[in-house]
């Protein structure tokens, strides 16, 4: 070959190398890098039948609006087979996101779903927290604190216990007899709130008469409830702690078709309060821990949005402060865990709650 057209092949053959790295050398989507174009956001959620996951849904799009940003959600029943069939219809539509939320049913079984996600756009887990085996794949996760929560539930339920030996219905130094009923077994945050609320109790426990795994919803509650009573009744049952207030809601009725009186005859505490601010006010739950749909919602595209406009993380954990003013957003790297603020509140005390900018009212779904 001449010596002119060897030349110029040889800058044919560079410039096709070039273009084929631009094209195909790039950082895969996988790397998670922030600074992609799309300014849509994708969510992986439980359902909208639950009142929490109304208001969440709807804070987190608001804040995905204000921040720029468009949020598309699937919804799963709290359903793991469902949540992973969803991840493979996104996955092989070829769809690219700027990011993904993703909130496991079953954590576990979720990580191989957290990995492709990864693959495609960076990862913010939400709920339930980050297993090591699924560290990899997830950027950072916004939510509560479950052993937290659990925590807050203890020490309701010994003020709670405080007020039963003032007012005479229990003996002085009596421990109380308290049932537990529980999220699955599969689902953490349950184990989380167990553990809490063992915490807060160990210096002065209760008898803790069964701890029963359920559902979630005020049917599991009541199912689980209507069989207990009978069985312990005798025994004299004093607390029923749940992990939240859709089970609290089957379980004031179950009390009240076994024929007590919640908040006289039997103490109802409860995890997160969502779901049961009716009965919080009127007196058949005792407590009830604040864990609002509307904060949770907004730190979770906010950890995200944070995430893709610095492409970095800050190591460790940052809690939330419960202030009474909703602070501002702030445009630096989220921290590995970002948990929102929890607080304790009993029907004399919901009046004056404000945190964030919302009042009870609005706290609670």
């Amino acid at each position: 070959m001449p010596k002119k057209a060897s030349r110029r092949w040889s800058i044919i053959t560079a410039l096709l190398a070039l273009i084929a790295c631009v094209t195909g050398c790039s950082a895969p989507s996988g790397a998670g890098s922030a600074g992609t174009q799309s300014k849509r956001i994708v969510g992986f959620l439980p359902s909208s039948s639950y009142a929490y996951l109304v208001d969440y849904v709807n804070a987190a799009k608001a804040e995905a609006k204000a921040r720029g940003y468009e949020l598309t959600v699937y919804e799963n029943n709290f359903d793991q087979s469902v949540e992973d069939q969803q991840v493979q219809q996104v996955v092989a539509s070829g769809d690219r996101p700027a990011g993904f939320l993703f909130w496991p049913s079953n954590p576990q079984a979720a990580v191989n779903s957290t990995r492709q996600l990864s693959r495609i756009a960076p990862v913010v887990q939400l709920n339930a927290q980050v297993l090591p085996e699924a560290k990899n794949y997830v950027k950072a996760f916004a939510g509560p604190d479950d052993v937290t929560v659990g925590r807050i539930a203890g020490e309701m339920a010994i003020r709670a216990r405080t007020e039963a030996v003032a007012g005479g219905r229990l003996a002085k130094g009596a421990p109380g007899n308290l049932i537990e009923l529980a999220f699955p077994e599969v689902y953490t945050p349950g184990a989380a709130r167990t553990q809490g609320f063992a915490d807060a109790t160990k210096d002065a426990p209760f008898t803790v008469l069964r701890k029963e795994f359920v559902g979630t919803d005020a049917n599991s509650g009541f199912a689980a409830a209507n069989t207990l009573i009978p069985q312990y009744r005798a025994r004299g049952l004093d607390f029923i702690y749940v992990h939240n207030a859709e089970l609290a809601v089957g379980v004031v009725r179950a009390l009240r078709q076994n024929g007590l009186v919640p908040g006289k005859d039997v103490t109802v505490i409860v995890g997160d309060g969502n779901g049961g601010k009716a009965l919080l006010a009127n007196g058949e739950v005792y407590s009830a821990v604040v864990q609002s749909a509307n904060i949770d919602g907004t730190l979770a595209v906010r950890s995200m949005v944070q995430y893709l406009e610095t492409a970095k993380v800050q190591p460790g954990r940052s809690d939330a402060v419960a202030q009474e003013t909703m602070p501002a957003y702030t445009s630096t790297p989220p921290y590995e865990a970002t948990f929102l603020p929890l607080v304790g509140v009993t029907a004399k005390d919901a009046s004056s709650l404000k945190l964030w900018g919302f009042d009870f009212e609005h706290l609670l779904s």
